[in-house]
């Protein structure tokens, strides 16, 4: 679901984990695969973005969300306990908030799948999205569809979001569109540009 707000607007902005990671990698080492480093360059674009905003005098400042899901998946692919404090640093003009996984976005992520779903779809919809990463090689299909719920049922609790940021199209951004949430991919063909090639501030896709 394509955000109702252009980026110039956006001010509550929940971040996945693959946005983060990408964010956080050198497009200039990744020379084997140009869609992976494009995909690089964008998000890294919209950062930059988004930072040049929140400096900007009298402007209200955004708001980071990102979930304690992410967290966990961060810490493991690390292996680093000052995640959470690199993550703040990372967004040092803005706010960063953290969102636990309660029980109460538990049963938000069981709720949100009934109701956007046709009854008895569920299981076969998370069914669907286990095979997919199967067949592209992706160990833990399981707990990556797991998560992936988790972290989008903890953007839905987020009061008044205006969109959720990922690199992630073939999984995350596919249950973001189900569930109705705003959701962008860091995918040239996802961005409105201009004369300059420069992605818009003011225009959506």
């Amino acid at each position: 679901m394509i955000p109702e707000k252009p980026i110039a607007e956006w001010q509550q902005i929940f971040l996945d984990t693959s946005f983060i990671i990408d964010y956080l990698s050198d497009a200039n080492r990744i020379t084997k695969n140009p869609e992976y480093k494009e995909r690089i360059e964008i998000t890294q674009k919209v950062m930059k973005i988004l930072n040049a905003k929140d400096n900007s005098a009298n402007i209200k400042r955004r708001t980071y969300y990102v979930s304690a899901i992410t967290i966990s998946e961060l810490r493991r692919l690390e292996h680093d306990n000052s995640i959470s404090k690199q993550i703040v640093l990372i967004f040092e003009a803005a706010d960063v908030t953290f969102v636990d996984y309660t029980k109460d976005i538990a049963n938000l992520t069981i709720r949100m799948l009934d109701e956007s779903l046709p009854k008895g779809q569920k299981h076969q919809f998370i069914a669907y999205l286990q095979k997919e990463l199967i067949a592209k090689n992706f160990a833990n299909a399981r707990q990556w569809v797991s998560d992936d719920l988790k972290i989008i049922a903890s953007a839905k609790s987020v009061k008044n979001l205006d969109v959720v940021l990922t690199s992630d199209k073939n999984t995350f951004q596919l249950i973001a569109n189900q569930l109705e949430i705003p959701c962008i991919a860091m995918f040239r063909d996802q961005f409105q540009f201009d004369l300059f090639g420069e992605i818009s501030v003011l225009k959506n896709k």
